[in-house]
């Protein structure tokens, strides 16, 4: 039977962006010998058959042909023809062998892209977790004098900024609700355990979505967040967003955007809540072979029923992946945002605005080294600059983490 998938048209036909790199010869299919021509027009047979929504006539030939040459064209064409016949498994081990070998950046964060997907239909979870060094994980001022609007507060020492150590862990758990992937479910528990347990942060996440197009791909997301620190419940934070995902000039670019109506309320000051929303966009381009750069914006308006918390707040972030090796990923992000409340604060007498601004490296280890296990290194600094000194603050944050899935 014939079928068709648009996500073969929504993300990078993996080959195009191939051929520039690595397929300038004449030979370009690795085939040997008086069947050359012959090879190429079967390659050329399987790849419409492909388009025209054939895949099991195109899987026949092109594993007939994958066993004639080690061509790496042949084998991309194959674990895309896999995927699009559903045959998951073997899709996703084809995809995983080709990451091992030498690749440009943006081909493997395409074949991400596949892998990435497969997840979400199979169900395949993950699990992350290693030691953490956060300098300040209260998000505590170092100020020891708070001018208010009656007089001056002077800090106690014991409230003061602390160091802490301990284990991070973060999982996640996808579940394709429907065969075809148009509904999903996905629950994500981060969690930080540290020697003083005034510190133990956790965030859980849970929530459905629903794939309403693929060609360019927009989801709708219901989702609901809770945050505890110190074993005491923060907030809470129910929601509803909008995704799209969208490819231009052959993939060369890549824009991904977001949309978030949610409401915050806090659990031990329930009329601080409010209603937040929050609007981003991403832009990547894909036309680099080691280097994938990005850059985005955002936007967050936030009305609470203390008018003296309501603010708005607009963003800019920028960052890139580099190729060191075939195995070796680093990454650079960084982020500036201003928060702009528009009212007076009653207990400090002035309309509070706050800079906020974080850079965070990282460095992974791709392939086979650890068997299941990936490790990666990450650090980072964030500071906070107010206008009323006690939200003034910066930390220092790293970890030693390895990646699990399942």
């Amino acid at each position: 039977m014939v079928r068709r998938n648009s996500f073969s048209h929504n993300k990078i036909v993996i080959t195009f962006l191939y051929l520039l790199y690595a397929f300038s010869s004449t030979n370009c299919y690795g085939f040997d010998g008086e069947s050359i021509q012959e090879n190429r027009r079967n390659f050329a047979n399987a790849i419409n058959l492909m388009e025209m929504g054939d895949f099991d006539s195109s899987e026949k030939i092109l594993k007939e042909l994958a066993t004639k040459t080690s061509a790496l064209r042949v084998r991309l064409e194959l674990a895309r023809v896999l995927f699009l016949n559903k045959k998951y498994s073997e899709s996703r081990i084809l995809f995983n062998s080709i990451l091992e070998e030498e690749l440009p950046l943006p081909v493997r964060q395409n074949i991400a892209s596949f892998l990435k997907k497969i997840e979400s239909l199979t169900g395949e979870s993950r699990i992350s977790f290693g030691f953490i060094s956060d300098t300040n994980p209260r998000f505590s001022s170092s100020a020891r004098e708070i001018n208010l609007i009656f007089g001056k507060y002077v800090y106690n020492p014991e409230f003061r900024k602390r160091s802490d150590y301990g284990i991070g862990v973060t999982s996640r758990f996808p579940y394709s609700v429907t065969v075809d992937g148009k509904i999903r479910t996905d629950v994500s528990i981060v969690g930080r355990k540290f020697i003083n347990g005034e510190n133990d942060q956790v965030i859980i996440s849970g929530g459905i979505t629903f794939n309403l197009k693929n060609d360019p791909e927009i989801n709708l997301v219901v989702n609901h967040e809770s945050f505890s620190l110190g074993g005491d419940s923060i907030y809470n934070f129910p929601s509803i967003s909008l995704l799209n995902n969208l490819k231009l000039f052959d993939s060369l670019f890549s824009i991904d955007t977001r949309m978030i109506l949610g409401r915050v309320s806090y659990t031990h000051s329930p009329d601080s809540g409010g209603n937040l929303t929050i609007g981003s966009g991403v832009v990547s381009y894909n036309g680099l072979d080691k280097f994938l750069p990005s850059f985005g914006i955002s936007y967050e308006r936030f009305y609470s029923e203390r008018e003296y918390l309501s603010f708005y707040g607009i963003g800019a972030n920028a960052g890139f992946l580099y190729k060191i090796s075939d195995n070796l990923i680093s990454g650079l992000r960084g982020n500036s945002s201003q928060r702009f409340y528009q009212e007076f604060d009653p207990f400090f007498g002035i309309s509070r605005m706050d800079q906020k601004s974080s850079l965070i490296g990282s460095i992974e280890l791709r392939g086979d080294f650890l068997k299941a296990l990936q490790p990666a290194i990450e650090i980072g600094f964030e500071r906070n600059r107010s206008n009323i000194e006690i939200f003034s603050y910066r930390r220092f944050i790293s970890g030693l983490f390895f990646n699990y899935r399942f």
